[in-house]
């Protein structure tokens, strides 16, 4: 893939820019992980999650969670890229702090992309993690649906036949350099 044509699937679609840049312009994440309003509103999200059983071993720590539904909820984010979905913890994150930072469903999206079929119930990582659901599961307990979308194949291959823009990647795929 081209170094111009990755530039334009990761440039920003305009409204999504337009909300994000006077909020990165300045972003006090004191102020953020301070706040009493954020603050309920996190514990309101975790108790939802918490009924999905995600254990620490599932993927991220609980204050990487919490770090990224927060970063969600400042940088609202309409349309979001995961590369490496694994069990789907860091992805119920980013959709809880994506729907939380929207009142329209038609404002925002996860896609999520993994090499492997995380959804499938044999050889899957939420089956090593002893979930009690795949990821596909979580997000419809979670009311997600219309909202997160699971794709399978080598994220370079995703980016290639895409014409789709985001305004936010999270890359935790893998993670050696070559590949990064």
């Amino acid at each position: 893939m081209g170094l111009e044509r990755l530039r334009v699937l990761l440039q920003p679609s305009r409204t999504a820019a337009a909300r994000t840049m006077g909020a990165a312009a300045g972003l006090d994440l004191r102020a953020l992980f301070t706040s009493p309003r954020m603050e309920r509103d996190w514990q309101a999200a975790s108790a939802r999650i918490e009924t999905l059983g995600l254990t620490p071993e599932a993927g991220m720590n609980p204050g990487d969670r919490r770090a990224l539904y927060y970063l969600m909820r400042l940088l609202r984010p309409a349309r979001v890229l995961e590369i490496g979905t694994q069990a789907g913890a860091s992805a119920m994150h980013l959709a809880m702090g994506l729907a939380d930072a929207h009142g329209s469903a038609d404002e925002r999206r996860l896609l999520t992309v993994d090499i492997k079929d995380v959804n499938r119930a044999d050889n899957a990582a939420w089956r090593m993690f002893r979930l009690p659901q795949s990821p596909a599961d979580a997000k419809r307990r979670l009311g997600f649906d219309g909202l997160v979308e699971f794709r399978m194949g080598r994220s370079v291959d995703v980016l290639r036949n895409t014409y789709d823009r985001y305004d936010l990647v999270f890359l935790d795929g893998d993670h050696r350099l070559k590949t990064v």
